[in-house]
């Protein structure tokens, strides 16, 4: 099964924030399947859906098709990841070995955005298009109610996290540079300390400079 990863509307903010820096982007798209993975990397991805109670049969099976803004002349990728993934499954994913050798964002940070934001994931992570995510129920079995973590709890949430990190194991692999950046990660503005997830839903202007900036330093891209 080949599954297409929803996008984040902040993305086209982004891509226009990079246009007008003259860093010229594109979305690409990946095809990434377990099978062509290395055995140490499904071996990671497996112990991810044992922790998370998955279907075992279901492991070698596993594709998806995963979105990167492309910056395609100083071949770097760039992920934005909505405020849904952060929750407590995603927490499992990211206590892989992988991120001892492999870190496209500030893990610590992002294990705590895991833990103090979940209440955030719930108020966009409800629809059943996520909570439950037809593809996931192939793997977690299907979904409680929206909101329930007992029992099977949300298999779209849970296949979400699973993808990630079959993204970060490929990224990994092939050595590409790849860059997270979380609603939640900060920049200065005015001398004073801003989310950027929200600056990015309004694509207010007066913000347009400081997040280049921020962009820029993530991706280690000199603007000056």
């Amino acid at each position: 099964m080949v599954n297409s990863l929803p996008t984040p509307t902040e993305w086209n903010a982004i891509m226009q924030y990079l246009e007008d820096a003259e860093i010229r982007n594109e979305i690409h798209t990946y095809l990434i399947d377990v099978d062509k993975l290395t055995q140490h990397s499904r071996e990671l991805i497996r112990e991810a859906i044992e922790e998370m109670e998955g279907i075992q049969a279901d492991f070698h099976s596993l594709k998806i098709s995963f979105n990167t803004i492309y910056l395609f002349e100083q071949d770097k990728h760039l992920v934005y990841e909505p405020d849904y993934l952060f929750n407590r499954y995603r927490m499992i994913t990211l206590r892989s070995a992988l991120y001892n050798k492999f870190q496209p964002l500030d893990v610590q940070k992002v294990r705590n955005y895991c833990r103090t934001k979940e209440g955030e994931a719930l108020k966009s992570g409800l629809k059943d298009d996520i909570w439950s995510y037809s593809s996931g129920e192939k793997v977690f079995g299907v979904s409680e109610q929206p909101g329930d973590f007992t029992g099977k709890g949300s298999s779209g949430w849970k296949f979400l996290a699973l993808s990630q990190l079959m993204a970060d194991c490929f990224f990994y692999e092939k050595g590409i540079f790849l860059r997270r950046i979380t609603p939640y990660d900060n920049l200065m503005f005015e001398g004073k300390i801003i989310q950027i997830g929200q600056p990015l839903k309004l694509k207010n202007v007066q913000y347009k400079r400081p997040l280049i900036n921020f962009i820029a330093r993530q991706l280690k891209h000199d603007l000056s």
